[in-house]
């Protein structure tokens, strides 16, 4: 039996996958399917054996999250992360996974860990990767598939689709609709816009590009029509003195490894001079349209800040952080380190901030302290810095 084994094509199937696909008798998939025709189109000819991810889409919701099965008297377990395997594998020969969009193939314990990679849309320079598996006797021979990559760093719609947009694009620049001329207009220095999901059904395209382009020239866009994040934006712009530019992201999850490390993240709105890599435009996670920027930001001393308030009382977190490295993710992301993680979670949950915050590489606690006096704002430091950041503001 020839067994097609993939990962994480996330709404693009290449021919030559499917090539391949053709050539077997069974196709495993180990999620991050991302549209149901992916799934259809798997499923016509071959048996198709495929989990799903926690919070993949509604149409996915009859798709298990882990798999137990037999084929050729060979027991197969398939689950999406390998953090989520369990610790019985009684009857388990070849445990199937993805997530990380790194190949994997180990034996331990007498079975075969299998990652095969993504053969789906590339993300930066990593290989994109399958597996075939031969069952013979009971004998298991796997062989890893690389798939040439002479695509464009840019993923852009099809030809008809990039027509339209223009078009479209075309005409709200002659009524004077383009988000800057809206800002010069009426006098803003920051703008909070509703980045999903009306401009991915008036024009078919992401605006996260256009938001950091924006964000470099100093025009502070923040996500989500959070009017407090802007604000929080404009403070970090203003202590900064131009001197470097700020991001604005979501608190996510805790570092796999650093216990005093989270991720911060964002579909792909932040300022290009904030990467540390060379940017490329794809897809973000949740939507099939493309127009965000990719790229790990570089790490290196930072400030962390939200304004936030409730019932007229109003607050300003912040502290410090540095870049620390951490696994690969999509869109603009950085993973940082803090002194102490789980008292600044503390701060998070009891309020009043919410899941946002903004980012400067550059300390200006100091400075956003001291500004707190003149703004009726009170100062929130999540580290025991107060007398430190007082003595500096002294001179000492």
């Amino acid at each position: 039996m020839r067994i097609a084994v993939l990962s994480d094509t996330h709404g693009l199937l290449r021919p030559e996958v499917m090539e391949i696909v053709n050539t077997c008798d069974v196709i495993l998939h180990g999620g991050d399917i991302n549209t149901q025709k992916i799934a259809d189109e798997l499923s016509k000819e071959k048996r198709l054996y495929i989990v799903r991810v926690n919070n993949d889409k509604e149409w996915e919701e009859h798709i298990p999250v882990s798999l137990r099965f037999e084929l050729d008297g060979i027991g197969f377990y398939m689950v999406h992360n390998k953090k989520e395997i369990p610790l019985d594998l009684t009857g388990v020969d070849v445990v199937v996974f993805g997530h990380s969009h790194k190949y994997l193939e180990e034996r331990k314990d007498g079975r075969l860990f299998l990652n095969p990679g993504s053969c789906g849309k590339r993300r930066f320079n990593q290989e994109i990767t399958m597996a075939v598996l031969e069952l013979k006797g009971g004998e298991i021979e796997v062989q890893r598939i690389d798939i040439s990559h002479t695509e464009p760093a840019i993923h852009a719609p099809r030809e008809k689709d990039i027509r339209k947009t223009v078009e479209n694009i075309s005409k709200g620049m002659k009524k004077g609709e383009t988000i800057k001329y809206m800002a010069e207009k009426y006098g803003c220095n920051a703008i909070a816009i509703q980045c999903w999901n009306a401009l991915q059904g008036e024009i078919g395209i992401m605006p996260c590009a256009a938001n950091s382009l924006l964000n470099e020239e100093g025009i502070s866009v923040v996500c989500e029509t959070d009017i407090h994040g802007a604000i929080t934006a404009l403070l970090a712009e203003a202590a900064g003195m131009d001197q470097a530019r700020t991001f604005f992201a979501d608190w996510t999850v805790r570092h796999p490894d650093n216990e005093n490390g989270e991720l911060l993240q964002h579909c792909g709105p932040w300022p290009i001079s904030v990467a540390k890599e060379k940017p490329s435009i794809g897809y973000p996670l949740a939507f099939d349209h493309p127009g965000a920027i990719e790229a790990e930001a570089k790490h290196g001393d930072m400030t962390l800040c939200r304004f936030d308030g409730d019932n007229g009382e109003y607050s300003l977190l912040l502290g410090n952080a540095k870049g620390v490295e951490g696994p690969y993710t999509k869109g603009t992301y950085v993973w940082v380190e803090v002194e102490n993680l789980k008292r600044l979670e503390a701060k998070l949950v009891e309020g009043p901030y919410i899941h946002h915050c903004v980012g400067i590489h550059k300390d200006v606690v100091p400075v956003l302290y001291e500004a707190c006096k003149y703004i009726g704002v009170k100062p929130d430091l999540y580290d025991p810095i107060e007398e430190q950041v007082k003595a500096y503001l002294r001179g000492e």
